[in-house]
């Protein structure tokens, strides 16, 4: 071999070892691009499944005061579902905005609250014991579950500790707007 044509070899060599170098970058670069736009897919699909499961959320709870507004309108309360079912002492499951609404609109009727169940509040409520999930439950008729949206959990958790019907919300406004309103659209 010439020294011309060595030297030509040792170019190429070089030439193709820049050449790998420079392709494993590119492909370094374009996997970590793809899996760059996969981990931001999956995460707006997870922020936007959050966000769809909040607005189902206030839709519903919409939807329920919207006719509780209604029941109220026609001068009927709440407390008449409890006096037609025979429940004159109830627990209360949740005490945010909704719990604190059905106590109020309960305070001053015929139905006695026994106390509420909440982990959050720990200070009683206009006089109602606040109680967490983990203690044991008084006998009450019934209890109210006023978080809705994951009412089917929480009733499954309850009826493991306290064998009295346990009631959505939801299921009590919607009884008591339906009530003789079957040609009425809600």
């Amino acid at each position: 071999m010439t020294d011309g044509n060595w030297e030509k070899n040792k170019i190429h060599m070089k030439a193709g070892i820049c050449m790998r170098k420079f392709i494993g970058y590119v492909l370094t670069c374009c996997l970590g691009f793809a899996a760059g736009v996969t981990v931001m897919r999956i995460e707006k699909f997870e922020s936007d499944e959050k966000l769809n499961s909040r607005c189902e959320k206030f839709l519903s709870y919409y939807t329920m005061l919207n006719l509780w507004m209604k029941i109220k309108q026609e001068g009927r309360s709440l407390d008449d579902f409890f006096v037609d079912n025979n429940y004159s002492d109830i627990a209360i499951y949740g005490m945010g905005e909704m719990g604190q609404r059905l106590a109020e609109e309960l305070l001053n009727g015929s139905v006695n609250i026994r106390y509420a169940i909440d982990k959050n509040m720990k200070e009683p409520y206009k006089g109602i014991n606040v109680m967490d999930n983990e203690g044991e439950f008084e006998p009450v008729d019934a209890v109210v579950v006023t978080a809705t949206y994951d009412f089917e959990s929480i009733k499954k958790q309850l009826q493991k500790k306290i064998a009295v019907p346990v009631i959505s919300l939801n299921e009590i406004v919607f009884e008591l707007r339906n009530r003789g309103k079957s040609n009425e659209k809600i």
